[in-house]
């Protein structure tokens, strides 16, 4: 196995970044340096499994539970190193905001019985299986699949055999109690203060134990969604201990923005081949795509597509000026801090979040001299955060869009490439709460008015956006991260991309 480019990810991190102990309390920096030390003891103990046992990092318990207790740890020692500082003893979570759809998994249960009925019937030559759940319906993508003579079938519920549990389990413990240590010097506590994260690897393991396998891969090819999905980590790694490569569909409406070391095995080097965003080729001349590679250290395929939104948003137009603010239609898409809560490069407390968002609003009301619209994210688990001084913007995304004169981002996630294709402008304040590639950031300053902005005190930062408003911008982001070279609708892309797949892979 190669780890040496994700080890180096995460030591250039820890080269440049604050430590704990000289990071201000609560700044993203703090938050930063918790998540890095909790990624490094799980390389650590991903790295001493493999050398002491021979365990190849399929059936690797580090790489199998990895989305979730790194995600878990970092948020148990986010809430420790609050509790110790003062800020909040009480749990974040208090009430649900009722937005989620409930209707939703009765949808995609009968999208399920419906592919496994079609299926049953299906005598064409060559059989894929999925796990998860897309950015689409996978009937649709059967449907690309037929005419290609491809067979889309489900895979069986699965895991990959984990010899030595015991022992992999030994190795976690020993990690998160080498962290504990660790993190209790970096904040000045005795380690008796701090809760113990140790616990919860005993029932991650009995959970990953208990998980079904109700079949053996099979096919050609294993096609997934996001691989954060537990059960979908599972099958894909159950594929590949198998024999059966895997492609991984990406989301999030651009690719290879970030340079941030959690994507690595989250599902950076996992997959065998993936179907991205963007113009892979442009993209690669860049340098944007040197680490993507699988764990064995072999180049991973990559596929390019568009998100069906920014096809649709996106008209190549030329971005008008703001010059001034007064009087304009402010459309505000910040992002939630309190539903999963880890790092490095994605957090900071959501009361800190909350005070910034509510001196941004102030701004922008004193600026435009009218309120703020603003849409909250959908899926935030309450609505406690909730910023006051905003009106609530009504109706779906490009509803939202259509109607705002300029649109304002402090968070770069899938909103940034469906504000970046509008010819809307854009203005979005870097909070430090994500680090771009640095093609990235040059696209993302071209396209927005741009400025750094310290939470604690946003002052300069919002006075240095004034200076930035009368910029003339530039789309420089969306032909490069979120538009595929071909203009195929993205299910047609996908299509594409796994019969090529098959061709090469097996």
């Amino acid at each position: 196995m190669s780890f040496s480019q994700i080890k180096e990810d995460l030591n250039r991190f820890i080269r440049e970044a604050p430590s704990l102990s000289d990071a201000r309390a609560f700044s993203p920096d703090a938050y930063n340096a918790i998540g890095a030390l909790l990624l490094d003891h799980t390389y650590q103990a991903l790295e001493r499994i493999n050398a002491e046992h021979g365990i190849e990092f399929h059936s690797n318990m580090a790489v199998m539970l990895f989305c979730d207790l790194h995600a878990k740890s970092c948020g148990h020692y986010f809430a420790e190193y609050e509790r110790i500082k003062g800020l909040q003893e009480e749990p974040l979570v208090t009430r649900r905001s009722g937005l989620f759809q409930r209707l939703r998994p009765r949808s995609r249960l009968r999208e399920w019985l419906s592919l496994f009925r079609a299926n049953l019937k299906s005598g064409l030559g060559t059989r894929v299986q999925v796990s998860g759940t897309t950015t689409f319906r996978w009937q649709a993508l059967r449907a690309a699949l037929q005419e290609r003579d491809i067979a889309l079938e489900l895979a069986p519920l699965g895991r990959p055999d984990i010899p030595l549990i015991g022992q992999q389990l030994d190795q976690l413990e020993q990690s998160a109690l080498a962290a504990h240590a660790d993190l209790a010097k970096a904040m000045g506590v005795p380690q008796g203060m701090l809760h113990s994260f140790v616990p919860a690897l005993s029932e991650a393991a009995n959970k990953l134990a208990a998980m079904p396998t109700l079949g053996m891969p099979g096919g050609s090819l294993m096609v997934t969604g996001t691989l954060g999905s537990l059960q979908t980590r599972l099958n894909a790694l159950n594929a590949i201990s198998h024999g059966v490569p895997v492609l991984t569909i990406h989301h999030g409406g651009q690719f290879k923005t970030y340079d941030e070391p959690y994507y690595d095995l989250y599902e950076g080097q996992i997959p065998d081949a993936k179907v991205v965003y963007g113009d892979i080729e442009r993209q690669r001349e860049l340098g944007t795509l040197d680490s993507e590679r699988t764990l064995f250290g072999v180049q991973t395929l990559l596929y390019p597509r568009t998100d069906s939104a920014v096809h649709q948003l996106h008209t190549g137009e030329s971005i008008p000026t703001i010059g001034s603010l007064r009087t304009k239609a402010v459309l505000y898409l910040p992002t939630e801090m309190e539903s999963a809560r880890y790092g490095p490069y994605r957090d900071v407390h959501p009361t800190i979040y909350q005070a910034w968002q509510e001196k941004l609003i102030a701004w922008l009301t004193e600026q435009t001299g009218q309120i703020p619209r603003v849409r909250l994210h959908p899926k935030r688990t309450t609505t406690r955060f909730d910023p006051s001084g905003g009106v609530a913007a009504p109706g779906n995304m490009q509803e939202c869009l259509a109607e705002a004169d300029v649109i304002v981002l402090d968070y770069p996630t899938t909103t940034m490439s469906l504000a970046a294709a509008t010819s809307k402008p854009v203005m979005f304040f870097d909070i430090g709460l994500r680090r771009f590639q640095l093609a990235a950031l040059e696209a993302v300053r071209a396209r927005c008015s741009y400025a750094e902005v310290d939470m604690f005190d946003p002052a300069a930062g919002l006075a240095s956006m004034e200076r930035e408003i009368g910029r003339s911008p530039t789309d420089a982001f969306t032909p490069l991260f979120s538009i595929g070279k071909e203009d195929l609708d993205e299910v047609d892309a996908v299509a594409a991309a796994i019969k090529d797949a098959v061709s090469r892979l097996t």
